[in-house]
């Protein structure tokens, strides 16, 4: 019986799924379509939502302290800026 991960590396959902974020206070469900990677679906929301590019390179870290999981999104604005925003998400 083959079994998915919940490892924050595994990233891709056989079917589609869901993956919550917070942003500002606020938990946001984003669907994950089949194949695509969990945390760039995560940015592609951000992105949409605050209107500048983000990337999520690395998996999320969990915090012992506040046992939770938080993911780094690069932002980069229009003007040149860039950001590092840490998002809680859970799956």
């Amino acid at each position: 019986m083959l079994m998915e991960s919940t490892a924050p590396s595994a990233g891709t959902v056989p079917a589609q799924g869901l993956v919550f974020y917070t942003l500002d206070g606020v938990e946001h469900r984003q669907p994950v379509p089949r194949g695509t990677d969990r945390w760039d679906a995560v940015a592609e929301a951000l992105a949409a939502r605050l209107r500048c590019r983000a990337l999520a390179e690395d998996p999320p870290s969990y915090d012992t302290g506040t046992r939770s999981w938080t993911l780094p999104v690069t932002l980069r604005r229009r003007l040149g800026g860039t950001e590092t925003l840490l998002v809680p998400v859970r799956w």
